[in-house]
């Protein structure tokens, strides 16, 4: 597993303590993105609370979360639960997926792999799960994105 374990579990009290809210942000490029293709089956890496998975859900895609903190996702179970999402929530290490070749249509690694220093494994086995015609998509925050700009202005607000 991941070494940083501990962190995401200590992560998982925090925000455990905060309200979930699925992804509707019309802005929200990512999600506008998924909104142009077809429903098919997603695998969202180191799913948190389920936010993505649920989200992705509700907009009629057959989500798969998986984290290595097996309190996110008692979180994401019930957050999934509350919003009536039928998604499926796995503990699993990014590095050696528990997937048959093939299994996904879209991979989603939204703010995950900049964590594990075994990053070319990873993509390998984003690779070996990943249909040959399937997306990809990596997003890694950094210090001048919308996403931290944003949080640093909820922090103010």
């Amino acid at each position: 597993m991941i070494s940083n374990k501990k962190k995401w579990e200590k992560h998982a009290e925090i925000w455990n303590k905060q309200e979930y809210y699925p992804i509707e942000d019309k802005t929200n490029d990512i999600l506008n993105w998924f909104k142009k293709l077809p429903r098919s089956v997603v695998l969202d890496e180191g799913c948190g609370i389920g936010q993505w998975a649920i989200s992705l859900e509700k907009l009629g895609f057959n989500t798969v979360g998986i984290d290595n903190s097996s309190k996110l996702l008692n979180i994401a179970k019930r957050n999934a639960k509350k919003h009536k999402a039928k998604c499926k929530f796995l503990e699993a290490d990014i590095r050696n997926l528990p997937f048959k070749n093939n299994s996904f249509d879209i991979v989603l690694s939204a703010g995950i792999i900049e964590h594990v220093p075994e990053i070319e494994k990873c993509i390998k086995e984003i690779a070996r799960v990943l249909k040959k015609e399937g997306y990809l998509i990596i997003h890694v925050p950094h210090k001048i994105s919308i996403f931290t700009l944003n949080k640093l202005l909820q922090k103010k607000g």
